[in-house]
């Protein structure tokens, strides 16, 4: 039927097509990290308040159904992000699958600045077309959205039916969400997201429509920057 027009897909179903899998993409974004004076490096560990919204997300995640039908626990090399990940791996008594294509954006100063450097300075907003770089040290906008599609294409497929929960950063979450509306590496970056530590985020992905009859490709995004399973003590951004 794959050569029929739309009418004439319509006239031979004549019912309502059938849908296709999906796949539920559960998008955490690590626990607080650092702290004043101390570097940004891949191995900068949590605090003591990342470690507690790190045991309310694996809470949350594990209860609220987001942790059913689990086909893979991911998580970027970092640190920070594999401590955050290990909480609910270990609830779920679930292996982690490390991927370096779900580590941060590489500005390459990350080992001299703190976090509250970094964002102070705000040097990163300076970079908004797909070949633009902090320094020789850093990478592109491209090649950083070309590795975070990349990842989510393989894991759509590897986990379709059902849901793969990846612990990642604020960054790589914003270029999932480029992902998920279609926007290439070629796009300039224009518009972010607004990212909080522990947060989830969650994104579902039709890799080959949602029907006959759909676009060849479909998301819906069920949830963005969700924090209602952390006290407000426990909500920060960075």
């Amino acid at each position: 039927m794959s050569g029929m027009s739309t009418a004439e897909l319509r006239e031979s179903t004549k019912e309502r097509p059938p849908l296709r899998p999906s796949t539920r993409l559960v998008l955490v974004r690590h626990g607080q990290a650092g702290g004043a004076g101390i570097p940004y490096t891949n191995e900068v560990p949590l605090t003591a308040t990342g470690r507690r919204q790190a045991e309310r997300t694996a809470t949350a995640i594990a209860l609220d159904g987001s942790g059913a039908g689990v086909a893979a626990i991911y998580s970027s090399p970092h640190r920070r992000a594999l401590d955050s990940a290990r909480a609910l791996a270990a609830r779920m008594q679930r292996e982690l699958q490390v991927d370096d294509r779900l580590m941060e954006f590489r500005l390459g100063c990350e080992d001299t600045q703190s976090i509250d450097e970094i964002v102070e300075e705000l040097r990163y907003l300076m970079l908004w077309r797909p070949h633009d770089r902090e320094s020789d040290r850093g990478e592109s906008l491209w090649q950083f959205q070309s590795r975070v599609s990349a990842f989510l294409d393989e894991a759509s497929n590897a986990c379709l039916g059902r849901s793969a929960v990846i612990f990642t950063h604020g960054g790589t979450i914003a270029a999932a969400m480029r992902w998920a509306y279609g926007l290439t590496p070629e796009h300039d970056w224009h518009s972010d997201v607004e990212i909080f530590n522990a947060s989830i985020t969650e994104v579902e992905f039709w890799p080959n429509g949602r029907h006959a009859l759909s676009a060849p490709y479909a998301s819906v995004v069920h949830r963005l920057n969700d924090i209602r399973h952390l006290p407000a003590d426990l909500v920060t951004a960075y």
